[in-house]
């Protein structure tokens, strides 16, 4: 039943009225249902609070006719039982036994009796307030409600009676059912109008809508199979006869269209051939349909020569480092549908010999319906591109041959001064590989004591980009530290930018061990020397002793005073 009714195709004649009208008789049913409850639920609280007065009313009589009996209450007992919703009526004590009802066998008796369903545990909270209780059943069509009273303190010692109820239930059910009835019968006039409407709005809608659409329906057939030239009748509401006339207009179009996309497809052509990239396309099968002007210069091949050739002997390719011949990508684009580049160092062998770097791409050529129809590749000669970089290859190996061949510690640092290349003496100082030297800390390298200073000095030549020039320690692979004179400098590129920081470091170690050792031995040869001054000073002074001596014992002087120097006394 259900694959029935999903194959069911009504017009839309009769799908507009039927869903409207399922739809009116959800919405009707809805505010039938919502109109019963407020209704119902006005019913229940009107019947609630009339009920609620009779109860206080009637507890007030029965207080005055226990004290003094009468006639009244009876009466007003029988009055209340007159009314059609109310099944009994009856004032108990607080055990629950029947004082007073609408049916005299109650009289005497224990209410649970006569109601089985009743306890008198639930009689407890009505006799504990003064408030009417409510006891609704579950589906609202009884009600049982109960208003306690209470004697006088003379009372209670003369009828034994302290505290009572007045007990009343009700059968609400042939009341609400006559209000549910009263509630459809006032709604029939609404149900029928909309059934009328519905009836009409069918009518009206296979004049302007369902005959129309089956006129256009059979004009679009017509175009399907190419007669452009038939015209749909632009009838029926003022929306489908604007869309048959857009669809006329579009019959018409679709003709001028067909001009302008062999006007387009010439274009295109143009286009591809007029590329300063070569292109060369293949069907499914790997054979060339198409080879532009570029293509034929590079592989030496005319389009007319090569078209329905394979793509394997037009487009020879080989691996530029081997000589061995490089994949062509056709067939796996084929397979997975997806764009392919060719491998780095791939040369095309020309018809003629004539051998080419590429670089290259194949992709897949795709109808609007997304099938594969063939493949497009596109290259272009990178002889020269491919000369620059075995030019920059070579220049970066003779400067990484340059650097590693010196004894000097080589490094550059980023703007922000972290270390990123060694050179080959740094990395056999340390004992790392470059990989460990960038991911290592090089400050745990550095001797504590010069570490404050070398850190002070570095954050100088980051933030002022100052040169940075001192004698520090580092430690060696093996566990020595050795002393190293280490300088970094900015390093600017060709606009005055800043690049990075070029560091240079030299193990000083065996110098400063050679300058400690000159300078010990400039010490002993001063102290020599002093000494000897100090030795020739005593023998002067002896020598000047001895010509005075001489002098005054009258006696020629044995030594020259030109060579001694005359003495203090004489100078003075």
């Amino acid at each position: 039943m259900i694959r029935a009714f999903a194959r069911w195709r009504p017009s839309i004649s009769v799908a507009i009225p039927l869903l409207l009208g399922l739809f009116l008789v959800l919405v009707g049913v809805g505010s039938l249902w919502a109109e019963s409850r407020r209704q119902m639920r006005e019913f229940e609280e009107a019947t609630v609070r009339e009920f609620s007065s009779e109860l206080s009313r009637l507890s007030l009589q029965v207080i005055r006719h226990l004290d003094a009996p009468s006639s009244d209450l009876p009466t007003e007992l029988a009055r209340l039982s007159s009314h059609p919703d109310v099944t009994s009526i009856a004032v108990l004590n607080a055990a629950g036994e029947v004082l007073l009802a609408n049916r005299q066998s109650w009289a005497g008796q224990s209410l649970t009796r006569f109601d089985p369903q009743l306890r008198i545990e639930q009689l407890l909270p009505a006799l504990m307030g003064l408030q009417t209780t409510l006891d609704w059943s579950a589906d609202r069509q009884h009600l049982t409600m109960m208003r306690a009273f209470r004697l006088s303190q003379g009372n209670q010692q003369l009828r034994g009676i302290e505290r009572g109820l007045v007990y009343l239930t009700l059968d609400l059910g042939p009341s609400r059912a006559l209000r549910l009835e009263r509630i459809w019968q006032e709604r029939l006039p609404e149900l029928a109008g909309f059934s009328l409407a519905l009836l009409m709005l069918g009518m009206l809608l296979q004049h302007l809508v369902a005959r129309p659409l089956r006129q256009l329906g059979a004009a679009t057939a017509r175009w399907g199979q190419g007669q452009l030239s038939a015209r749909a009748e632009e009838t029926g509401s003022r929306e489908i006869a604007d869309l048959a006339r857009a669809c006329n207009d579009m019959a018409q179009t679709l003709e001028r269209a067909r001009a302008d996309l062999e006007a387009n497809r010439e274009q295109l052509s143009t286009i591809l051939y007029s590329t300063g990239d070569a292109l060369l396309a293949t069907d499914t099968l790997s054979r060339i349909t198409l080879l532009n002007p570029v293509a034929e210069a590079l592989t030496g091949w005319t389009e007319q020569e090569a078209r329905g050739r394979t793509v394997e002997e037009v487009f020879r390719i080989e691996q530029a480092e081997t000589g061995l011949p490089a994949v062509i990508p056709v067939r796996q684009v084929l397979d997975e549908g997806v764009v392919v580049g060719l491998a780095n160092h791939t040369v095309l062998v020309a018809r003629h010999g004539k051998r080419t770097h590429i670089a290259d791409s194949a992709a897949p050529v795709r109808r609007g319906d997304g099938s594969l129809v063939g493949v497009v590749i596109v290259f272009r000669d990178v002889d020269e591109a491919y000369r620059l970089e075995q030019a920059l290859a070579d220049s970066e190996f003779r400067y990484r041959a340059l650097a590693d061949a010196g004894a000097s510690l080589l490094a550059t640092a980023d703007t922000q001064g972290n270390l990123q290349w060694f050179n080959r003496c740094w990395l056999e100082f340390t004992g790392q590989s470059e990989r460990q030297a960038v991911t290592s800390p090089w400050q745990q390298r550095i001797h504590p004591d010069d570490l404050g200073a070398l850190m002070l000095a570095w954050r100088e030549l980051i933030e002022q980009r100052q040169a940075l020039r001192l004698q520090l320690r580092m430690n060696r692979h093996d566990g020595i530290w050795r002393w190293v004179w280490l300088e970094a400098r900015p390093w600017f590129g060709r606009e005055g930018q800043l690049l990075g920081h070029l560091v240079h470091g030299l193990d000083i170690t065996e110098q400063r061990e050679v300058n400690r050792q000159l300078e010990g031995q400039i010490d002993e040869l001063q102290r020599w020397h002093q000494v000897t001054l100090e030795r020739e000073q005593r023998v002067i002074e002896l020598k000047r002793e001895i010509n005075a001596l001489s002098r005054a014992h009258r006696q020629p002087v044995p030594y020259p005073e030109a060579d001694i120097g005359a003495p203090q006394e004489d100078r003075r």
